[in-house]
């Protein structure tokens, strides 16, 4: 079944460094309604971070969240983002209506203030890498998954998982003797997950999408509206996609 998100609720703003247009867009599974208008509140009503400082080269999945600051003019006016499922609400973040991040509300982190209205609320999202941590890498009827397996199927079934539905840029440039150099070496490395379950009693996708990557040095982030895979060192050259920006 296609998972259809509808728009649910949107904030927009126009910086005023430069004057950037910026739009917040929550999206609800299955949503059916009509959308909200949302303002921003606070002096920094919105911001997105990777990862913590310094530990780019050492960990192969750099995970990334947004935070977002409202203006709440009732009492539990937005507590329907509050909700067991953590890939309930998507959120979108447009830099001049072009999509810059892509999340989900992490409904343990939504707060509201106990004073009487209006009061600013938090809304926090992650990019769902760490969602991964709590799937388990097994077939839908929990047997283990068996055979040899390339590691751009391995990587792109995990992907697929998060939901982001955003584009994919592969830049990995690490090659092993007789590899096509015109392809990337994702396709031409294969995993035996007979051997995996030997490593990893009770693997998940974050562990095989760790595993994946970690004999490239290599590296998984959200940039600019895409997913870029990426050798660690490849930031300190000069060739890059042109979806890629610091």
């Amino acid at each position: 079944r296609v998972i259809a998100f509808r728009l649910r609720y949107y904030a927009e703003l126009r910086s005023k460094y430069k004057e950037v247009f910026w739009r917040v867009a929550i999206a609800g599974r299955d949503y059916t309604g009509t959308a909200e208008a949302m303002k921003f509140d606070g002096d920094k009503p919105l911001s997105v971070t990777w990862g913590n400082r310094g530990d780019e080269f050492y960990v192969p999945v750099k995970a990334s969240e947004a935070t977002i600051n409202i203006h709440c003019t009732e009492n539990f006016q937005y507590l329907g983002l509050f909700t067991s499922d953590p890939r309930r609400y998507r959120v979108s973040i447009y830099r001049n209506t072009t999509l810059y991040w892509r999340g989900f509300v992490v409904a343990d982190l939504y707060s509201e203030s106990f004073a009487a209205p209006p009061y600013k609320v938090s809304i926090k999202a992650v990019d769902g890498f760490k969602l991964l941590e709590n799937i388990p890498f097994r077939r839908p009827d929990g047997s283990y998954k068996t055979g040899r397996h390339h590691l751009c199927d391995l990587v792109a079934e995990c992907i697929a998982l998060l939901e982001l539905n955003m584009t994919v840029d592969v830049w990995l440039n690490l090659f092993a003797e007789g590899m096509d150099t015109n392809d990337t070496s994702l396709k031409q490395v294969y995993i035996d997950l007979d051997r995996l379950y030997n490593v990893y009693e009770e693997a998940t996708y974050r562990d095989v999408l760790e595993l994946c990557l970690r004999p490239f040095a290599g590296q998984i982030f959200q940039s600019n509206g895409s997913l870029h895979v990426r050798r660690i060192v490849s930031l300190y050259e000069k060739s890059r996609p042109h979806s890629f920006t610091v």
